[in-house]
């Protein structure tokens, strides 16, 4: 009994940092120690791998970002497929980063790199900004970032990806709600409606292709996982 007053006690904590404070790491993911970042790196034949490279259509010679990339599991074999292509995750985890540069040059994958950054920062839009990448895309990273800051990060991947942003998410109706599944917080976001409106503030002109994400994929905490695929018209 004590014990579940604890957790209970724990988790009220946690989620009252997330929601007063957008800076904050309530899940850990910037802890998190490389034996966490080995078995990230060893899931690189999951369904939603196969499901997410089927959107990826890139000419040879080009860049692509993963925001949120832990180790690089969705991008390494990628990297080994298509050795034309250059390839960059992004993450807040060091060690994550730093395991999966190790194992990059451990694999001699001259096209892949990755970069500790943390996407509410504004070191992550000038990074964006000082590369060309031609698709930026990010599978599950985005439940997790704060409404304060979600509009940001957005607009970052759309004006800084020279032909299309694929988002991977909870899609939402409503501007956004939250949920909490499996002892974290998770931000629900209307995201269609969020690139609209930054794609009408920007004067970008874009079309959203959104599809149902298969529960065989993903089947996340409060459900509605859609894939959007953002694609530039004003090239």
């Amino acid at each position: 009994m004590l014990n579940e007053i604890i957790r209970h006690s724990v988790n009220f904590i946690r989620l009252s940092v997330a929601l007063i404070n957008p800076a904050s790491d309530y899940v850990g993911w910037g802890k998190r120690d490389k034996s966490s970042a080995r078995k990230y790196f060893n899931s690189r034949q999951q369904q939603s791998n196969f499901f997410l490279w089927n959107q990826l259509s890139i000419e040879d010679g080009k860049k692509i970002c993963e925001i949120g990339s832990n180790a690089g599991s969705r991008i390494f074999d990628l990297a080994a497929q298509h050795p034309l292509l250059e390839f960059c995750g992004i993450d807040m985890n060091s060690d994550a980063i730093s395991f999966a540069n190790h194992q990059a040059r451990k694999m001699d994958l001259k096209n892949l790199e990755f970069v500790t950054l943390d996407i509410r920062n504004s070191q992550f839009r000038e990074f964006l900004r000082e590369h060309e990448f031609a698709c930026i895309f990010s599978w599950a990273t985005l439940i997790y970032v704060h409404p304060w800051n979600i509009k940001r990060v957005l607009e970052a991947m759309l004006q800084n990806a020279d032909e299309f942003v694929i988002v991977e998410q909870i899609e939402l109706k409503k501007r956004f709600s939250i949920v909490y599944y499996m002892g974290h917080l998770k931000w629900k976001h209307n995201y269609s409606q969020l690139i609209v409106d930054i794609s009408e503030k920007q004067k970008m002109q874009v079309s959203i292709e959104v599809q149902e994400v298969p529960k065989d994929v993903w089947d996340p905490g409060g459900g509605d996982a859609k894939l959007l695929k953002v694609v530039k018209r004003n090239l």
